[in-house]
């Protein structure tokens, strides 16, 4: 039935007016809803909806049948999601959501990978996004979801399950960046970039990946590459069926063409609150996050269950030899920061801290091979500096908890049980710090700082300290064979302070039964290990030591065991502890000076180069005729210094016969190792001591003591 229209005229002028004034507005306030049209941004990408009663802004997938919950439209959704965000065509940005329908939805795409342009937000509002099928040869560095800049992904789940044959580095769930022309999809120099890639954001993302085929080692979850400036993966789980081999991964670009001038580096990549289940723990290939070219990183609360490595962070087979310049060439080997770090059930590192690394197999090998030495060394150490805090590891089988070689490691506030080995420091760490670090029940050593694995040649001195940590039932293959601390060559300085070594029943209701010597200095070459104020519990084996070193004859190199409790047992030189050295009763020309001994020993304690001495001589045979010249003591531990104060010993004698003298002592001769007897009397001058002065057939007895500088 069709209405009436109202009067044009009315005879009350008052709702005359009024009707104007709300048809003129009406007019004014009047909305087009472009919801019902196909927008400019459509067009521009050649997409059309499908279903108009869906909206444009934000984009709703359901306006372009991008439907859920049908298995049979894999290649129909794929087919319209890449046309939606086709990365090379202008079109729809902004929020895009996978709307609910039941409230359990699944959205099911192909292997077919889906490139986002720039400024896509995708919120999956609590659906699954499940991606099956077999990669193509055009897919190598790509992904599921394939974006360079200005992109996130929040909120939703992610099932891919992708035959990787036909391409490497396939399958990835979401890949960001890329570098030259590796991906057919792209071709990337970051020097040509009008705008950096990054400003990337994966938040609250479940990703379950089960990809098969010959490439799954070069496949992953999250895959990143090139110079991207700011990322962020926060608040995900990552499972990977027991397969998986790359939970993240982030590799170096290209800035300049040809590819291998100059290189491109990721800054500002933050991973937060992230856990990577489940991977292949078989060999030593599958990490949960691989950081190979990047800097000004950090990850902080990053959870790796079942896997070969939990993190990998490595310069990568650039070496930041040759960086982007006015880029990249400033702070390129700095700022990787790890904290809050969990690995449990890894077969092969915990944590792998690279900073050096060998250029022979990769694209510089050339280069590098050319430069000569000191320059190749140069060129593939000192790569990277980490700090590594708040973390917890507990391995399978014979892992070794944390590697280093980065150039400057410093590794706080740490739990590592059940590993082979727990903290491996190697040649190349020049300098480490370790503090409080709690190493238990390992196989072999708690820490050990002498791998070796050098570049140099020969290898650098490293310096270091140990402080603050609990080193305890460690050697658990073999008991007494492994030390809690084993300390090697080209060892320049290591300070191993305030810790406890070796379980304490009184301390911890257990005592030490597998740990063999707390401290092991195992190469006579290593100096200034300083062992000071050190509480050990136990030690467990025969032939054992709370402080051992290998080194038994002088000089000390500076080694020093300074305020130790608990067991303080040792064997090999060592400033700080008394030593024993057998000294000899002789004269200038000893002739057919005959001595027989039932003490003949200088005890000392040296502390830097001073020595404090006490002699015991004493004689069961004294004979000669034919001895002539002064008569010394040799067999002094270190040479006298020739520069500084020589200061005379105290003495108390028997058999020293010397008319008009009473007083003698014994006083250090510079430059040797020997000290003389020097005889005192008022109104006398110092004289020395001759040999004509100790009556033949009788006993000597010297005593004294007294201090030198070495």
């Amino acid at each position: 039935m069709t209405l009436p229209l109202l009067s044009k005229s009315h005879p009350d002028i008052q709702t005359a007016q009024r009707r104007i004034a709300e048809t003129v507005n009406n007019i004014l306030t009047f909305q087009h809803d472009d919801s019902r049209v196909r927008s400019i941004a459509e067009i521009n990408a050649g997409v059309t909806p499908t279903n108009y009663a869906y909206s444009a802004k934000p984009i709703d997938v359901l306006r372009y049948d991008i439907l859920p919950n049908d298995a049979s439209r894999r290649a129909l959704n794929s087919a319209k999601l890449k046309a939606l965000l086709d990365f090379t065509q202008t079109g729809p940005r902004g929020l895009l959501y996978f709307p609910p329908v039941t409230g359990n939805d699944t959205y099911y795409f192909d292997a077919t990978v889906i490139t986002v342009r720039d400024g896509v937000h995708i919120n999956c509002m609590g659906c699954t996004l499940d991606f099956a099928g077999s990669a193509v040869s055009s897919d190598t560095n790509s992904g599921m979801l394939f974006a360079l800049r200005d992109f996130s992904i929040e909120n939703g789940t992610m099932n891919v399950a992708v035959d990787t044959t036909a391409a490497s580095s396939s399958g990835f769930a979401i890949q960001v960046g890329a570098r030259g022309t590796d991906s057919p999809k792209v071709t990337v120099y970051d020097s040509l970039l009008t705008v950096p890639m990054g400003g990337v954001r994966i938040h609250k993302m479940r990703i379950n990946v089960s990809n098969t085929g010959s490439n799954m080692a070069s496949s992953g979850a999250i895959g990143i590459i090139g110079g991207i400036r700011g990322l962020e993966v926060s608040d995900c789980y990552i499972t990977g069926n027991n397969t998986l081999r790359q939970g993240i991964s982030y590799e170096f670009g290209w800035a300049t063409s040809p590819a291998g001038n100059q290189t491109s580096h990721a800054r500002g990549l933050t991973i937060r609150n992230v856990t990577v289940a489940n991977m292949d723990t078989v060999g030593t290939s599958s990490a949960g996050v691989i950081l190979a070219g990047a800097y000004n990183a950090t990850i902080d609360g990053l959870t790796v269950i079942n896997c070969s490595c939990g993190i990998t962070v490595t310069p990568g087979e650039s070496l930041f030899y040759n960086p982007w310049s006015g880029q990249d060439a400033t702070g390129v080997k700095r700022n990787i920061h790890l904290n809050n770090i969990v690995v449990a059930g890894f077969t092969s590192i915990g944590i792998n801290l690279t900073g050096a690394q060998l250029a022979s197999g990769g694209y510089l090998a050339a280069t590098i091979a050319a430069l000569g030495h000191p320059g190749d060394y140069q060129a593939q150490t000192d790569l990277l500096d980490v700090t590594l805090t708040n973390y917890s590891l507990n391995g399978s089988g014979s892992p070794w908890g944390i590697l280093a070689s980065a150039g400057r490691a410093t590794i706080r506030s740490g739990t590592i049980i059940s590993c082979q080995r727990g903290i491996v420091v190697t040649d190349e760490c020049t300098q480490f710090d370790i503090d409080g670090a709690r190493i238990t029940n390992c196989s072999q050593q708690g820490i050990q700082t002498d791998v070796g694995s050098a570049i140099w040649s020969p290898a650098r001195t490293k310096k270091g300290t140990i402080r603050n940590c609990l080193i305890a039932g460690n050697s658990t293959s073999a008991a007494g064979s492994f030390a809690a601390i084993e300390v090697g060559a080209n060892t320049d300085s290591l300070l191993i302070e305030n810790n406890r070594l070796g379980y304490d029943s009184a301390h911890d209701g257990v005592s030490e039964t597998t740990q063999g010597d707390a401290v092991f200095v195992a190469s006579a070459s290593a100096q200034n290990v300083i062992c000071r104020a050190n509480h050990v519990g136990g030690v467990a084996g025969a032939g054992t030591y709370a402080y051992h070193n290998a080194n038994s004859t002088p000089p000390s190199n500076g080694n020093l065991i300074d305020n130790p409790s608990g067991v303080s047992t040792y064997n090999g030189l060592w400033d700080g502890v008394a030593q024993q050295a057998t000294v000899t009763l002789t004269c200038t020309t000893p002739g057919n000076l005959a001595v027989s001994y039932s003490s003949q020993f200088l005890e000392y304690i040296k502390r830097g180069n001073k020595i404090d001495w006490v002699l015991r001589i004493e004689t069961t045979a004294f004979t000669w005729t034919t001895a002539s010249g002064s008569v010394s003591i040799t067999g002094l531990p270190y040479a006298v210094n020739a520069t500084q104060g020589i200061p005379a010993g105290a003495l108390l004698f028997a058999g020293v016969t010397k008319a008009g003298f009473s007083q003698f002592a014994l006083v250090p001769s510079p430059g040797t190792t020997t000290m003389g007897f020097q005889a005192s009397n008022s109104g006398s001058a110092l004289t020395s001591v001759a040999i004509a002065d100790f009556p033949s057939g009788g006993s000597v007895v010297l005593r004294g003591s007294g201090v030198y500088f070495a």
